[in-house]
């Protein structure tokens, strides 16, 4: 089947259509016209239009994300006003079914009232024309969108602890997938649990208490054996007999493995209470990240809310709370302006005047991808970035492109992108303010989409170029051609450079998970991989292997690399190092990132993601009681400081970057082996003596 027309055929239609479109906007020099089975798309003021990847999902009718949502589209709204005044609005105008709001904000806690941030649920009116769509432009700066099929939970109204009072209990949190509630790790007796309050988002979403955990746990202990399967049956956590994927029923679950390194209590007076938030099956089998925000937002916000009814019930002041979030994309501005970014930064800095809370974030795992580019075009200059995009792949891939920032004047780079198929054919160029959809008839296989800022939209110029899925089990659903596509960029101004930075967006397929993802790349044949004899380029300098880019002449940069929602201001930030050797894990990301967006190197420090050469990973929990099982990653080194968090705020001592950073210093102080931007302020061990020690471990 001819998906796309040759470029010598589109140059020759070209000439032939209509007469040309108008100049996009912001862009006075004009543009191309569309070849016959292509399709610009103006700014329509559309929600859809504004939006970097809900016009793609609009425009696939959101095949690629499960169905059109049925219950609304769930969005993190950044608002103009304190989120009080937003939800006294919404009220007020009879706005409450098209913009559904969390129960928590109806009465919010006064350190909560003044926040700028909101998780909501949308009706689908709100993105046409309509009152819904006219409040929403009003009210709201930027809005980012999450995956649909997503249910606000129902939740005890609000209640504020005493702050006269001290705090007894430190808590901690954890925001995965797969948690083993019920697992001995994460209990005091045979049926008292320690997982005070856990949700388990999506639709319909399950939030249960320790009451019903503790009750449910009762009544399956067999001659002193917990029952555990039972359990997750009877509270309607798992079902074995339900369809789809089932993490707890597999032997080894990222989430379990994560839980069990935060919430370990060797060292503590006594085992913390626990809350939990389970990612939706849907937002952990697409692994981009690009929607995760309103998960976590709103997971974070339930976290704290739960504390608070926690200390309530324990006549307790203010809860301290540590979160651990071991989940990232490789794909945004990497510049702490991203909506959930600067969300969570505002929820700690709120959050902090109460009681104190941290989050704790790894720094990613693409340090070796090649989902990074970065190059300098001077005035006139073109850049081809050869994007390999394997085959029998299932889900659909991203790409985005973020000029520099603007300059002092208010001017733009004026960048122009076009995109060549495997096969030679074109999708043509797109300017600033303009999209472009390709074919034109039937769902896109590809678009290009160059945001702007305004309202709702990017806060500076973002391309965005996306690929429908290389192949399907669904009769009827076109695919896009497998192979190297070709992003030109093209700087057109005549007297100025232009900085690009691009990253490929996360794709692969989870540990366990049916594989649908493929991870793409950048392909650059300057990047040298591999030396003369077949080995895997490394530094010279001992015990740095890896640590640098390879070459200066590529495109493809190992540097900037970090977790795409790891740039602000205050969560922690942890990258992983080989205990055996002290060098910094092959795939872990870091730095250097733009000026002014965190302090210091990134990440904050490096904690044990892997044993030895041969042993990867460490070990921890299963998803079942008495298992050990070993897992590699700055997922599992994250949680190992968000223990020690806990200890400090349980000792009455701080519990931030600012600490963790000192830790790194003194723990590893002047060591050469790993580059700052990668290992922050050192590298630091705080596990406890293993029960289990692998052969090889020192």
């Amino acid at each position: 089947m001819d998906l796309t027309l040759t470029a010598e055929r589109a140059r020759a239609e070209e000439a032939a259509v209509a007469k040309p479109k108008k100049p996009a906007s912001g862009d006075k020099r004009g543009g191309r016209k569309p070849d016959a089975r292509q399709t610009v798309v103006e700014e329509t003021g559309t929600l859809a239009d504004a939006v970097p990847y809900l016009s793609w999902a609009e425009a696939t009718d959101y095949r690629y994300l499960g169905g059109r949502p049925a219950s609304g589209l769930p969005v993190l709204l950044k608002l103009r006003e304190p989120v009080r005044q937003f939800a006294a609005q919404v009220r007020e105008l009879g706005l409450g079914d098209a913009i559904r709001l969390p129960a928590l904000f109806a009465e919010p806690a006064e350190w909560l009232a003044n926040v700028t941030y909101c998780p909501a649920i949308i009706d689908a009116s709100a993105l046409k024309p309509s009152k819904a769509r006219d409040a929403l432009q009003s009210w709201v700066r930027r809005i980012e969108f999450g995956l649909p099929n997503f249910s606000l939970p129902q939740l005890p109204r609000t209640r504020v602890p005493d702050p006269s009072r001290p705090a007894k209990h430190v808590v901690t949190a954890v925001m995965d997938d797969a948690l083993p509630l019920v697992h001995e790790r994460f209990r005091r007796a045979i049926n008292d649990p320690r997982v005070e309050y856990v949700w388990k988002q999506g639709l319909p979403g399950v939030v249960l208490s320790r009451a019903q955990i503790k009750a449910a746990m009762a009544n399956h202990v067999h001659a002193g054996i917990l029952d555990e399967d039972a359990v997750y049956r009877v509270l309607g956590f798992e079902d074995p007999a339900a369809s789809g994927h089932k993490a707890l029923w597999r032997r080894r679950a990222h989430g379990a493995h994560v839980m069990a390194l935060a919430c370990d209590p060797h060292g503590r007076r006594e085992p913390s209470p626990i809350i939990g938030v389970q990612f939706p099956a849907s937002a952990v089998r697409d692994t981009s990240g690009a929607w995760l925000g309103t998960h976590v937002y709103y997971g974070l916000l339930f976290i704290l809310h739960m504390a608070d009814q926690l200390a309530c019930d324990e006549g307790s002041g203010p809860l301290p709370v540590v979160a651990n979030v071991s989940y990232g994309k490789f794909a945004d501005s990497h510049d702490g302006q991203s909506p959930l970014e600067l969300a969570m930064d505002e929820l700690i800095e709120a959050r902090n005047a109460v009681a104190p809370f941290a989050v704790v974030l790894p720094s990613g795992n693409s340090f070796l991808d090649r989902c990074h580019a970065k190059r300098t075009l001077r005035p006139d200059e073109s850049q081809e970035l050869r994007w390999r995009v394997q085959p029998d792949d299932r889900t659909p891939s991203f790409l985005e492109i973020w000029p520099g920032p603007a300059a002092r004047d208010g001017t733009a780079p004026a960048l122009q992108v076009s995109l060549q198929a495997p096969d030679g054919s074109t999708v043509a160029a797109v300017t600033r303010g303009a999209s472009r959809q390709w074919p034109l008839s039937g769902p896109p296989l590809a678009s290009i989409e160059y945001r702007v800022p305004g309202p709702l939209g990017p806060h500076r110029d973002m391309i965005l170029v996306t690929l429908a899925p290389t192949a399907t089990l669904s009769a009827g659903d076109g695919v896009a051609p497998a192979g190297t596509w070709k992003v030109l960029v093209r700087n057109a101004d005549p007297a100025k450079p232009a900085d690009i930075e691009a990253w490929i967006q996360r794709d692969d397929t989870p540990y366990g998970w049916p594989i649908t993802g493929r991870q793409s790349r950048f392909d650059d044949e300057k990047y040298g991989r591999f030396d003369a004899s077949g080995r895997y380029v490394r530094a010279k300098a001992a015990g740095a292997e890896y640590d640098d880019d390879p070459t200066s002449t590529s495109e493809i940069r190992r540097d900037g690399s970090l977790n795409a929602i790891a740039t602000g201001k205050h969560p922690v930030v942890i990258g992983a190092f080989r205990r055996s050797d002290g060098t910094a894990s092959a795939y872990s990301a870091g730095g250097p990132i733009p000026p002014g967006t965190r302090s210091d190197s990134t990440p904050d420090a490096l904690l044990v993601g892997d044993d030895s050469p041969v042993c990867d990973g460490v070990l921890a929990a299963g998803t079942r009681s008495g298992s050990t099982v070993a897992m590699r990653g700055t997922s599992v080194a994250a949680p190992q400081i968000a223990r020690w968090l806990a200890k400090r705020m349980e000792d009455g001592l701080s519990a931030d970057r600012d600490a963790v950073q000192a830790l790194a210093a003194a723990s590893d102080p002047g060591s050469p082996a790993v580059r700052p931007e990668r290992k922050g302020g050192g590298r630091v061990d705080v596990r406890p003596v293993a029960r289990v020690r692998r052969r090889d471990a020192p």
